[in-house]
């Protein structure tokens, strides 16, 4: 299994490549969305024009953020929750927050530090978690809305 990630600066970008996502036939269970409660609260608290979006939004809805350390009020959404929950609440970056998150899905620390100020910027990190065979597919989804510094990573240990 690969781990392909892709930030986006623009909601509705998000929005399109999640919708595409699901059209492509990607599950629930291979989707994962990163972002900061505040983000998540105006996508899905009506005050914002947004296209589409329906699946975006629907796995933001009615979601709590949890603390992580040099960040502030996280959501993660999909099966890699866990994960970054465990991960992410350590209470130093050295043992853990979000950069430590990312590592432990075998995200170099530069990209994990760049995701991680991506998600400080408001922006929103879509994560696909798929076989071998589909990860070029996935990647080729989040460049096609915009999605930066895409790249697939392969799992640590921990999985």
């Amino acid at each position: 299994m690969r781990t392909v990630f892709g930030l986006f600066l623009d909601y509705n970008d998000a929005i399109r490549a999640v919708d595409e996502l699901y059209r492509q036939g990607f599950k629930d269970d291979e989707i994962q969305i990163l972002t900061e409660e505040a983000v998540a609260k105006e996508l899905t608290g009506g005050n914002r024009q947004i296209d589409q979006g329906d699946n975006l939004v629907g796995m933001l809805a009615g979601r709590q953020g949890m603390q992580v350390s040099g960040v502030g009020s996280v959501i993660a959404v999909g099966p890699l929750t866990t994960i970054f929950t465990r991960s992410a609440t350590q209470p130093s970056p050295a043992q853990g927050g979000l950069v430590g998150a990312f590592q432990s899905m075998g995200v170099p620390q530069d990209k994990a530090t760049l995701y991680t100020d991506g998600i400080n910027g408001a922006g929103i990190v879509v994560a696909m978690r798929t076989d071998a065979d589909r990860t070029a597919n996935a990647a080729n989804i989040l460049r096609r809305f915009n999605g930066r510094e895409v790249s697939a990573y392969t799992p640590n240990s921990m999985f």
